[in-house]
């Protein structure tokens, strides 16, 4: 147990002090990596990694998870993460089963760099009027799954510009799928009437049969399997079907939707 505390004493001195660590102070987002001081780091999680997948249940194996998804999530340049994706993927599978939160947001990391250029996670669920949606029903189609809810300030300020895009690209091939993170139905139904919201919607709260004492009695199981860690979070697909940006808002996304749909609606 001394060998690990002092190994996460070590990973854990390093993380913070990413700045000096890292040629790059963009954690997880660009940058190239001081080779001897990544090489020492490579080291560290590795081993910390193993300790925690021989301990699972102990206290230093919750630690050291949560101080591996720090490292991936906010201190490691994008160059480390690709380098180490193998790792980044076991410590999720690690993570899904001990820590959700964390896991959330490592997905959105691990999504970040593999989605673009492929399809994304399928859907099949029923949508807030009981139909069956899946990514299929939107073949040949530039779709973008938004996940928001009506609580989210942001989200609500992105609605009048999203709802002119979907006017004005909906004939040319353009289509929106929301998924809210509400906890009312009625009330995100309620909504949706309201502002005129033609796309449809799922209500992605599932309550948990059962909960663990002290844990949460419901989960959003399409947000834990995008990697969404905070909305507004968009994925725009092209009619391919594969992801071609993540997290697009306002004129970026305008601009992007004309790109795919082949040039500007006609004002």
């Amino acid at each position: 147990m001394k060998w690990a505390s002092g190994l996460i004493a070590f990973a854990l001195i390093l993380a913070v002090s990413a700045p000096f660590v890292w040629s790059s102070e963009a954690p997880a987002g660009g940058g190239s990596v001081d080779k001897d001081l990544a090489k020492a780091l490579d080291k560290a999680t590795a081993e910390l990694a193993k300790f925690a997948k021989k301990h699972p249940d102990s206290d230093q194996a919750k630690g050291i998870r949560t101080l591996l998804a720090s490292i991936y999530t906010k201190q490691a340049p994008k160059a480390w993460v690709e380098k180490n994706m193998k790792n980044a993927k076991a410590l999720l599978a690690d993570l899904d089963k001990h820590e959700e939160r964390s896991a959330t947001s490592l997905r959105d990391v691990v999504h970040g760099i593999e989605l673009p250029g492929n399809p994304p996670p399928e859907i099949n669920v029923k949508d807030t009027a009981g139909n069956v949606v899946t990514l299929g029903d939107y073949k040949g189609k530039v779709l973008l799954i938004d996940f928001w809810a009506t609580w989210c300030g942001p989200c609500i300020g992105e609605l009048p510009g999203l709802k002119a895009i979907y006017n004005d690209y909906k004939d040319k091939g353009f289509d929106i799928l929301g998924i809210s993170l509400d906890r009312d139905l009625n009330k995100l139904k309620n909504f949706v009437d309201v502002e005129e919201m033609a796309w449809r919607q799922i209500f992605d709260k599932t309550d948990i049969e059962n909960p663990e004492e002290g844990k949460p009695s419901f989960k959003y199981v399409l947000a834990q399997r995008y990697g969404v860690p905070g909305i507004p979070k968009t994925y725009l697909i092209d009619r391919d079907g594969n992801v071609v940006h993540i997290g697009l808002r306002a004129e970026g996304l305008r601009e992007a939707v004309e790109k795919l749909i082949g040039g500007k609606a006609e004002m």
